[in-house]
């Protein structure tokens, strides 16, 4: 594929992510992200095939951006055992506040049960199973409780970050407390962390 072609993919994909992620599969119109994108509506059946696809593309190139946030979990050793709770959850809340988007269409994408986005199981394999591998030798060391599985400890840290985000708003006001500030994330980092951990060394 030449450059043109490439930048021209490219900026169909950024666009449909962007309105995908606003409005989501039923309320963006191919015309629409033609217009924005700026190109001929036929070059995005040209690269896409459908607007199906198109969907799953921008869903995938949303995990794909979190994969390459999460890739330097594959630098954590042994050592970073102890602090491993912390370093996920810092890194999914850094991810959230930089890609603002993601829980929008991560939200739209778990409505259209319809479609299937295959491709993101594969996204994550590498970095999934090393950090099993470490909370299951925190595990071992008695970190970690060990009648917690990993997937329940990574689904827990995923809703966690998930919802912290996507339901800002309207805890702020339940809560009443101020969900941007700062200090609050990181109170609310120390304190899950505090619940997550083999506090007791239960064995």
């Amino acid at each position: 594929m030449q450059k043109r072609a490439i930048k021209t993919k490219q900026k169909i994909l950024k666009t449909s992510f962007k309105l995908f992620a606003e409005k989501g599969f039923h309320g963006t119109k191919i015309n629409d992200i033609a217009y924005s994108a700026d190109v001929n509506k036929q070059r995005i059946y040209a690269y896409f095939n459908s607007k199906e696809n198109l969907f799953s593309a921008a869903v995938s190139h949303a995990y794909q951006l979190l994969a390459e946030s999460e890739e330097n979990f594959l630098n954590l050793t042994e050592k970073d055992i102890p602090d491993l709770t912390r370093k996920l959850l810092e890194n999914n809340f850094r991810f959230h506040i930089k890609n603002p988007s993601f829980w929008r269409i991560l939200a739209w994408s778990n409505l259209e049960e319809s479609i299937h986005v295959d491709i993101i199981k594969r996204i994550r394999t590498n970095v999934f199973l090393h950090l099993k591998s470490l909370y299951e030798k925190g595990q071992k060391k008695f970190f970690f409780k060990p009648k917690v599985s990993f997937e329940t400890y990574f689904f827990v840290l995923s809703a966690v970050s998930f919802f912290y985000f996507s339901n800002r708003k309207t805890m702020c006001k339940t809560l009443q407390i101020d969900l941007e500030d700062d200090k609050v994330k990181e109170s609310v980092i120390n304190e899950i962390n505090m619940i997550l951990e083999n506090k007791n060394g239960i064995r």
